[in-house]
Protein backbone atom coordinates (compact mmCIF):
# COMPACT_ATOMS: atom_id res chain seq x y z
CA UNK A 1 0.00 0.00 0.00
CA UNK A 2 1.23 3.43 -0.88
CA UNK A 3 1.61 6.13 1.54
CA UNK A 4 0.78 9.38 -0.67
CA UNK A 5 -2.61 10.08 0.40
CA UNK A 6 -5.57 8.32 -1.97
CA UNK A 7 -7.77 10.28 -4.69
CA UNK A 8 -10.48 10.64 -1.76
CA UNK A 9 -7.98 13.05 0.17
CA UNK A 10 -7.29 10.61 3.08
CA UNK A 11 -3.67 9.63 4.25
CA UNK A 12 -3.75 5.57 5.03
CA UNK A 13 0.05 6.10 6.17
CA UNK A 14 -0.09 3.02 8.72
CA UNK A 15 -3.80 2.63 8.63
CA UNK A 16 -4.50 5.81 9.73
CA UNK A 17 -7.55 7.57 7.83
CA UNK A 18 -7.50 11.56 7.95
CA UNK A 19 -10.33 13.15 5.93
CA UNK A 20 -8.79 16.70 4.81
CA UNK A 21 -10.83 19.98 4.90
CA UNK A 22 -10.92 21.73 1.71
CA UNK A 23 -9.93 25.12 2.25
CA UNK A 24 -12.08 28.40 2.18
CA UNK A 25 -11.23 31.51 -0.30
CA UNK A 26 -9.85 33.51 2.49
CA UNK A 27 -7.31 31.50 3.86
CA UNK A 28 -6.03 30.19 -0.01
CA UNK A 29 -5.64 33.97 -1.27
CA UNK A 30 -3.60 34.30 1.95
CA UNK A 31 -1.43 31.27 1.73
CA UNK A 32 -1.14 31.90 -2.23
CA UNK A 33 0.29 35.77 -0.89
CA UNK A 34 2.80 34.23 1.49
CA UNK A 35 4.45 32.05 -0.97
CA UNK A 36 7.80 33.60 -2.45
CA UNK A 37 7.74 32.82 -5.50
CA UNK A 38 5.35 34.28 -8.16
CA UNK A 39 1.76 32.86 -8.38
CA UNK A 40 -0.66 33.72 -11.73
CA UNK A 41 -4.00 32.35 -11.77
CA UNK A 42 -5.82 32.15 -15.06
CA UNK A 43 -8.85 31.05 -16.69
CA UNK A 44 -10.23 28.53 -19.29
CA UNK A 45 -9.77 31.37 -21.69
CA UNK A 46 -6.13 32.05 -20.28
CA UNK A 47 -7.16 35.29 -18.98
CA UNK A 48 -5.69 36.47 -15.71
CA UNK A 49 -7.85 36.28 -12.78
CA UNK A 50 -5.49 36.67 -9.86
CA UNK A 51 -1.77 37.44 -9.05
CA UNK A 52 0.11 37.48 -6.08
CA UNK A 53 2.69 39.89 -4.65
CA UNK A 54 5.83 38.00 -5.53
CA UNK A 55 4.71 38.05 -9.05
CA UNK A 56 3.58 41.90 -8.49
CA UNK A 57 7.13 42.09 -7.41
CA UNK A 58 9.06 40.05 -9.94
CA UNK A 59 7.62 41.12 -13.10
CA UNK A 60 6.89 45.04 -11.69
CA UNK A 61 3.32 44.44 -12.50
CA UNK A 62 0.11 45.70 -10.50
CA UNK A 63 -2.87 43.36 -9.68
CA UNK A 64 -4.83 46.21 -10.77
CA UNK A 65 -3.59 45.72 -13.86
CA UNK A 66 -5.06 42.51 -14.97
CA UNK A 67 -8.63 42.74 -15.78
CA UNK A 68 -8.74 39.73 -17.57
CA UNK A 69 -5.49 40.44 -20.08
CA UNK A 70 -3.88 37.33 -21.30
Amino acid sequence: MSDRPNSQGSDTTEGKKVQQKPLNGELAVDIIEAIPDGVVMVDIDGKMTFINRAFEKILEYNGNQIDGQE
